[in-house]
């Protein structure tokens, strides 16, 4: 970095010991700092860190190859004419800037009354490429295993029996030929995979149905003056988790919304800033209604009251962590706020909803390494400005809908499947729903429902453990497959169930089946259509244990158990 008027200065606070500093005193100075960027090509997000003292209004411009990227003055009230932590400022100046290997970038300073436009560094953080990029990975035409990541993903397994685990994101699973497995054993939460629709749901609750508070101020209330849309993006939010019959119990104090709105509840307060929302948690409400999930989109308020930038976050900190407080295992998807018009609110408040959002996803990372269970979800922030209403803030209806849809995105993951015959559910409660082909069902863990929906179906279990589950449609033409190691009981690989006592295991059912001999039992009760298993019959070592409810109290035999 070469230096005209700045000099190098030692400072406890900066980030390497060093700062750049202009010489201060009664004179205006003025500096530049000129450096060529080394980094690879691509989009970054700029950041830059200086101290802003009371003893004067410096003023700062950092360019890219001759063109002014921004420029501010150092006027913030911090308390301090030291150089120190409580004068330090964060400041976003760019977000998704292209930059290229060898731009020069320039820092011009002008001192002020002995504020000798302190800086101490900037920062360059590339931009992750959208989630929506699929990663692509193929198989062969032999049994191959395809294990995706945490981005979107295309796997191809072409022919042979093959295995496909997406893992995370939005996910297409195409089998080709063979019999093929969607496996999602690594899911973290239950999963909905139905075969007839070829969508597999991955919500973040799973198969629950949560209580979700909607936090905000007019943009998730909606009774704004200029075009109100009541119900915001709640309306679109709700039509997706209906479309998918997914449930949900919106929660709040605050009640409004069109009839299409199920649930009106919510916990939007026009005009509100990031401290009053702070407040109406200092008064209880995460406790009152002990929300599992909570949507978060807050600041707008506080950008157009001209709130500093480090004011606005260190706020928005103080919340998150009172709501965590509150309930430890709640979950808060904190989003970018809407922009807003240069036009019509002037360039200081735009620049500023734009500052925010830029830092916004960084400042989610650093709560997240504090333990705090948070989301960042761009929300706001990927609207345009046709997408407000005539008052430079708000949406209109097609903004709260993409509000709705990014919202409704990050919430519920969405797999495709094409070409696939088999599906591992999770070790938690799914819902796996067969089509009229020949599938096999294997929920794992979890009390899952299972419905075969047509053909001869296999509901496969390893161990006792992944019992408990509800099968809504066993049919004469489905079977049972229990793993001999994981069952144990003298079960061997291949040999058949009898009807009478034997060492490698037996089949009882009647409206009161009792174990027959000392080895593996599996007991049906005609009347119930509980199916339990008792590893030792007669003996005492074990207890039978519920493997599924056959819903419909079904005919059962024993040629329908299979021992692998």
């Amino acid at each position: 970095m070469t230096l005209t008027g700045f000099r190098l200065e030692t400072n406890t606070a900066a980030s390497g010991g060093q700062i750049i500093s202009l010489v201060g005193g009664e004179l205006s100075e003025v500096g530049s700092a000129r450096f060529t960027f080394d980094g690879p090509s691509g989009s970054y997000n700029i950041v830059v860190r200086y101290f802003d003292e009371t003893d004067g209004v410096s003023h700062l411009e950092v360019g890219k190859s001759g063109l002014t990227i921004d420029g501010w003055y150092f006027n913030q009230n911090l308390g301090s004419a030291l150089a120190n932590t409580r004068t330090q400022v964060r400041r976003a100046i760019a977000s998704g800037l292209t930059v290229k290997t060898g731009d020069i970038f320039r820092l011009y300073a002008t001192e002020n009354n002995g504020e000798p436009a302190r800086i101490d560094y900037i920062e360059f953080t590339p931009v992750v490429a959208p989630a929506t990029t699929s990663t692509i990975i193929n198989g062969t035409n032999a049994n191959d295993r395809l294990v995706g990541n945490a981005r979107n993903n295309t796997l191809n397994g072409f022919a042979g029996n093959d295995i496909l685990d997406g893992r995370g994101g939005h996910n297409k699973l195409n089998g080709g030929s063979g019999i093929d497995t969607a496996d999602y054993s690594q899911a973290t939460n239950g999963i909905i995979a139905n075969f007839n629709t070829g969508t597999v749901l991955k919500p973040v609750f799973g198969t629950t149905t949560p209580k979700v508070m909607p936090l905000g101020d007019s943009i998730t209330a909606g009774q704004h003056a200029v075009q109100p849309t009541p119900g915001t993006y709640r309306i679109q939010l709700w039509k997706n988790l209906r479309a998918d019959n997914l449930s949900v119990d919106f929660v709040g104090s605050q009640f409004n919304g069109p009839p299409s709105l199920g649930d009106k509840n919510h916990e939007g307060h026009g005009g509100w800033t990031i401290n009053q929302i702070a407040g109406l948690v200092d008064q209880g409400s995460i406790k009152t209604y002990q929300p599992q999930i909570v949507l978060l989109m807050i600041g707008t308020n506080d950008v157009l009251r001209g709130h500093s930038l480090n004011t606005i976050t260190g706020d928005l900190s103080n919340l998150i962590d009172r709501i965590s407080q509150d309930s430890s295992n709640t979950r808060i998807f904190v989003s970018s706020i809407a922009p807003i018009d240069p036009a019509i609110r002037g360039t200081t408040r735009a620049n500023l909803a734009k500052s925010f959002n830029a830092l916004l996803s960084d400042f989610v990372s650093e709560k997240v390494a504090q333990g705090k269970k948070v989301t960042y979800v761009n929300a706001g922030g990927s609207l345009d400005l046709t997408e407000l209403v005539p008052d430079g803030v708000h949406p209109n209806v097609s903004g709260y809908n993409k509000i709705g849809n990014a919202w409704y995105d990050t919430l519920v993951k969405r797999d495709t499947l094409t070409g696939i015959e088999n599906v591992i559910g999770s070790r938690f409660a799914d819902k796996l729903i067969g089509n009229s082909e020949h599938n096999t069902l294997k929920g794992g863990l979890g009390s899952d429902t299972l419905t075969g929906g047509g053909g001869a179906d296999n509901f496969f279990y390893k161990a006792p453990n992944e019992g408990g589950d509800i099968i809504t449609d066993f049919g004469f033409d489905d079977r049972f497959t229990f793993s001999a190691d994981g069952f144990g009981g003298g079960l061997v690989r291949g040999i058949k169930l009898s009807t009478i006592a034997a060492d490698t295991g037996v089949f009882v059912n009647g409206a009161n089946p009792t174990p027959l001999g000392s080895s593996a039992n599996f007991l049906y009760n005609t009347n119930t259509g509980v199916l339990r298993f008792d590893r030792d019959g007669v003996g005492v070592e074990s207890s039978a244990v519920t493997i599924a409810t056959l819903l419909g109290t079904p005919s059962l035999s024993a040629s329908q158990f299979y021992i692998s």
